[in-house]
């Protein structure tokens, strides 16, 4: 008899322990899911109050989804306060917890001293985190500490350059002296260059801060990369001198002797006469690119001197081979010094090469016109015509030729 009631009395303990632990799980689930499920309807304040009745159920996690998504519902402020004292307690060494307290208490007033609080907490569980630093300084500059706020600025950048645009955009908004942005740069050439690009963005190259910071990266050891982006900031810039310094230094490298002519070719738009010795050294390179030749050809051209543009760009053929490019700027060079002939003729090898065969011909028939051989080009304008019937240049050519031709 005693056995049965005992067997019974374990049975009854299993029974009860079974119900208690399924309704524990059951809630548990019910509770973690619960937020998601709150948010599409909207959250309450009888809802976070069950919550904070039931704070042995959860972990921090929980707490800190409830919280921030609570921020984005009717709420009573102590509610918020409340979840993150649980989140917390939950989760000590999670920085999110309190970076995220931080940032919620860094849009609402009075309270500047708990948020910077919060942030510091979140920076001495994760010390490398730029982001804690960058948040850090923007309060505290915006709290008029900027001498240390500019500190944390300067040490985000120096965790990770990538938040170097975001610093800079906090002294944009907080409207501090020039001088401030290279306070927070790092001395290196990669924080250098980032500022200089960033106020390239801005379109600052005219201040003689940004001129300051280029001969100030031009005295350092760069790399042919860097050298590159130097010169073409110091177009930018007008300092002509810089580019074509560092144009000269880049000429050295086999492998940067290409960039060397386009910032040559770009300094020859500016200034026409950027010095006739660096010209010749460069045309000289055989490896040198096309777009190069090109480039430097229509520098040329915009002085006036379609001859030596014309030179430039028949050497480039000769040396490299035709392309379409060369080959259209050549017949327009020779356009412009009346030699109609040989453009015509240029035309028509760049209508053999790249096989556009109506414009090539359009083109080929006006400069034959122009030379004054009108057989050639109304040659040329029916071979159009016998491709395409419709093509009204050509046809309207054809029929000015034997208008003119019926006058006579």
């Amino acid at each position: 008899m005693h056995s049965n009631a005992a067997r019974c009395m374990i049975l009854v303990i299993l029974l009860v322990g079974a119900v208690l632990y399924v309704s524990l799980c059951y809630t548990v689930f019910l509770n973690n899911t619960s937020i998601e499920n709150n948010s599409a309807t909207g959250l309450n304040g009888r809802y976070v109050e069950q919550i904070l009745r039931r704070q042995f159920l959860h972990d921090g996690k929980f707490f800190l989804a409830a919280a921030e998504k609570l921020q984005f519902h009717p709420h009573q402020p102590h509610q918020i306060h409340e979840l993150y004292k649980w989140a917390l307690l939950k989760s000590p060494a999670d920085y999110t917890v309190p970076f995220s307290y931080g940032t919620y208490l860094s849009a609402r007033k009075g309270f500047e001293n708990q948020m910077l609080e919060c942030f510091r907490a979140a920076l001495s569980r994760f010390p490398m985190e730029s982001s804690i630093h960058l948040r850090i300084g923007a309060n505290l500059i915006s709290m008029n500490q900027k001498k240390e706020g500019l500190v944390f600025l300067r040490r985000a950048i120096e965790l990770n350059p990538n938040f170097a645009s975001q610093a800079y955009s906090v002294i944009d908004q907080s409207g501090l002296a020039i001088s401030s942005y290279s306070e927070i740069t790092p001395s290196t050439e990669k924080g250098l260059f980032g500022l200089a690009k960033y106020w390239v963005e801005k379109r600052w190259t005219g201040r003689s801060e940004f001129r300051s910071l280029l001969h100030q990266l031009a005295a350092r050891p760069l790399r042919p990369g860097e050298r590159l982006s130097l010169a073409r900031y110091a177009l930018k810039a007008g300092e002509l001198p810089l580019a074509a310094e560092q144009a000269q230094l880049l000429h050295r490298t086999d492998s940067s002797r290409a960039k060397a002519l386009e910032i040559m070719a770009d300094i020859a738009r500016r200034n026409r006469n950027p010095g006739k010795a660096a010209r010749e050294s460069l045309l000289e390179e055989p490896d040198t690119r096309k777009a190069g030749y090109l480039k430097l050809a229509k520098a040329k051209s915009a002085s006036g001197d379609f001859t030596q543009a014309a030179h430039i760009l028949e050497e480039a053929i000769q040396k490299l081979g035709p392309s379409e490019n060369l080959l259209l700027e050549l017949a327009r060079t020779f356009e412009f010094t009346g030699d109609y002939l040989k453009a015509a003729e240029t035309y028509l090898k760049y209508t053999e090469l790249t096989g556009e065969k109506i414009e090539g011909h359009n083109l080929a028939g006006d400069a034959f016109r122009r030379a004054g051989n009108i057989d050639a080009a109304r040659r040329e304008y029916e071979t159009v015509l016998a491709k395409r019937p419709r093509n009204k240049h050509a046809r309207q050519s054809l029929e000015r030729l034997n208008s003119e031709s019926n006058h006579k």
